[in-house]
């Protein structure tokens, strides 16, 4: 069964009445309240589950925890990036913490959607960084490769001999 104007507007009017009685009863409850809050609860739970099944249907929930699709994860190996636009809405008093083309801390993984919907980021490759360890040993052998010679391990090789 389809969730159509009537029926949201149903849902609504219930929700509402629930309220009223919940709020507005007080001291002055009467025993036909229950009834009627009984009556209400198993409509409301009819329509929740055509509301459910609406939002796994448009795919605006997760069908097996129910939350709403909230958050984009990011691809395996990918990473989300500011862009000029996202930076332009950046609030003045954290500009200086943010960067185009870089990641924003904590949000690197995962962003709300409507941040990627309105362009403020974009999923990149990630480059991976190298350690300094892993620098040094690409640098020294890629000047063995050249035949470049450290004058520093030139004196100590001398002074071995």
């Amino acid at each position: 069964m389809k969730v159509d104007e009537k029926k949201v507007l149903r849902y609504l009017f219930l929700v509402d009445r629930r309220l009223e009685i919940i709020l507005n009863s007080g001291v002055n409850w009467k025993r036909e309240y229950e009834d009627e809050l009984k009556s209400i609860d198993m409509e409301l739970d009819n329509l929740r589950r055509l509301v459910d099944a609406e939002h796994i249907k448009r795919g605006t929930v997760e069908a097996k925890t129910g939350r709403f699709k909230m958050y984009k994860s990011a691809k395996e190996g990918n990473i989300f990036v500011l862009t000029q636009k996202g930076y332009e809405a950046t609030p003045d008093r954290v500009k200086k913490e943010r960067e185009v083309g870089q990641p924003l801390k904590g949000y690197a993984q995962d962003v709300p959607a409507s941040w990627i919907n309105e362009g403020y980021v974009e999923e990149k490759a990630e480059l991976k960084q190298e350690s300094v360890h892993g620098r040094l040993e690409r640098f020294q052998r890629e000047t063995k490769e050249k035949g470049v010679d450290n004058p520093k391990q030139h004196e100590d090789r001398q002074e071995e001999r």
